[in-house]
């Protein structure tokens, strides 16, 4: 099913069943994923068309949502240093 439809090409990066990882290979059998620590997850491939599975390279732009705290002893312009 993975080879046919394609829903992630190599070079993707992919959650797919808890693992997430650069696709490095795709095989009949297994996908090959490697991960941001440099360790390599074999998939078997059987399993994932029947679980979720997130692909973060399918759409150009993603959101980011980030928290800033400032305390109450300054305003802002005070605390930005950079």
């Amino acid at each position: 099913m993975i080879i046919i439809f394609k829903p992630f090409s190599i070079v993707d990066f992919i959650d797919a069943q808890g693992c997430k990882g650069v696709v490095s290979k795709i095989q009949i059998f297994n996908t090959y994923l490697k991960t941001t620590d440099n360790k390599t997850i074999i998939i078997p491939n059987g399993e994932s068309p029947t679980l979720s599975m997130i692909n973060y390279c399918v759409e150009k732009f993603r959101s980011v949502e980030f928290s800033f705290g400032v305390g109450y002893e300054g305003g802002a312009e005070k605390q930005t240093k950079f």
